[in-house]
């Protein structure tokens, strides 16, 4: 009776804390139809609590022998088994925590009262054992247990991979048990020993995949989540100090520029000098466009589509009188998954061809192999010193000896593409000139 009451005790509490744990986390979780399982096992839990208090000796309801205990096991297996069945199905269907507590309330006060007006088949005689009907009723419990194992793992899709897992385990320990309890003569032998010790085995797989499904992974994704929320913010920082830093440098000498411009020719009427201001005002005025596409970057992320790379690059070329003077040649096309940030990596790469190469031809070929967008932008000018090819990418990088100012518009092109999954590089265009090239996932 001991150990009788130490494994049904035990049971009742895993199958109580289960109930405790899916009904108040259901709406916390991924998984969340778990609750489904939580009211079962609450009502399992209840009449395995009734069975441990009829179990033969306990003196809790006299008169009524061993049967009134093995009649408990078997409705409690019932439920368990029924329940484990149905419960790929729940995940697909839209019922309420409250209709499902009614159902397993009904069904419980229904089968306690057939067992309380002597309604209910017997299950085990003294001196004889189990009879046909438990011995009957545990097979088709185990059946229900096989049933419910090929479900869960057909349905495996749907269920959260540790909870399909452990309730696997679960379901096989319990077949077993349910094998063992087949064959007992006594409520004290050696098979119903051994039928509790898979009990145990089973509730304890069941409320490890409860505990893992509904507390530790939640816990895990909420300290991933936080940990990726604390990398964004000292992105963000590092960029928001980029954009300060040119502000305060670079648009501050533009603009100063422009007023010493202004005053030489208010002073001495020198024409000429309206050339300087005008690439002044042409810098400044890129610059903030960049600070616009760098927003992006450290904004709300917004979902990537497909996107013709070929219709970007024609806006840009129609927006912008920079390019009216320069033959540019667009072959192919493809859609890799981008958002707007795109038409800043594009538009970037064309203007530093445009203004510091000094080509006049720039070839656009884009081109889609398998899952993969391959973009090469050749330009015919002077080319990129190999000794900067490598920094050309790092924000705010320049080298006024190659006559090379390009502020963060490449340090953009490449954290929007590492951003996209893809990647950045740049080689010579033979016999002079560079090719940049792109990879994105389409």
């Amino acid at each position: 009776m001991l150990f009788h009451s130490s494994v049904e005790i035990f049971s009742v509490l895993v199958a109580w804390t289960i109930f405790i744990i899916a009904w108040n986390t259901e709406k916390y979780s991924e998984h969340r139809h778990i609750y489904y399982l939580g009211i079962a096992y609450l009502f399992i839990g209840g009449l395995d609590f009734i069975h441990t208090l009829a179990y033969e000796g306990m003196g809790v309801f006299p008169g009524y022998g061993a049967n009134l205990a093995t009649q408990l096991w078997i409705l409690a297996r019932f439920m368990e088994s029924i329940s484990l069945l149905l419960y790929p199905q729940m995940l697909h269907r839209q019922c309420p925590k409250v209709r499902v507590f009614s159902y397993y309330t009904i069904i419980s006060t229904l089968s306690l009262s057939l067992i309380a007006l002597d309604l209910f088949p017997t299950a085990f005689v003294v001196g004889e054992g189990l009879t046909l009907f438990k011995i009957v009723s545990e097979y088709i419990i185990i059946a229900f247990l096989i049933a419910a194992l090929i479900n869960i793992r057909e349905k495996r899709n749907g269920i959260e991979s540790i909870l399909e897992k452990n309730l696997s385990y679960a379901l096989i320990f319990t077949i077993f048990a349910e094998l063992a309890f087949t064959l007992y003569v006594s409520v004290y032998g050696f098979s119903n020993f051994v039928g509790h010790i898979l009990k145990i085995l089973s509730f304890y797989f069941i409320y490890r995949g409860i505990i893992v499904t509904n507390l530790e992974k939640p816990r895990e994704n909420l300290i991933h989540t936080l940990e990726k929320s604390q990398k964004r913010i000292k992105d963000t920082n590092k960029f928001l100090r980029v954009i300060n830093s040119i502000l305060v440098h670079d648009l501050l000498n533009d603009l100063t520029n422009i007023r010493f411009s202004i005053e030489l020719i208010e002073a001495e009427q020198e024409i000429n000098t309206l050339g300087i201001a005008k690439r002044a005002t042409d810098k400044g005025i890129n610059l903030i466009t960049r600070m616009s596409d760098l927003e992006t970057l450290i904004g709300q992320e917004k979902e990537l589509r497909p996107a013709s790379l070929k219709n970007m690059i024609s806006e840009i070329l129609t927006n912008d009188v920079l390019y009216r003077d320069i033959k540019i040649n667009i072959h192919g096309d493809c859609e890799p998954k981008v958002d707007n940030a795109m038409y800043s990596v594009l538009d970037n790469i064309l203007r530093n061809a445009v203004l510091h190469s000094g080509t006049d031809k720039i070839d656009v070929r884009l081109e889609k192999n398998k899952k993969k967008c391959s973009v090469q932008i050749k330009d015919y000018g002077k080319g990129i010193p190999d000794t900067i090819k490598v920094k050309i990418f790092e924000t705010g990088y320049s080298s006024s000896d190659h006559e090379v100012s390009l502020g963060i518009g490449l340090s953009i092109v490449k954290n929007v593409m590492e951003r996209y999954g893809g990647s950045v590089r740049v080689i010579d265009t033979l016999p002079s000139g560079a090719t940049f090239i792109l990879e994105l996932y389409c």
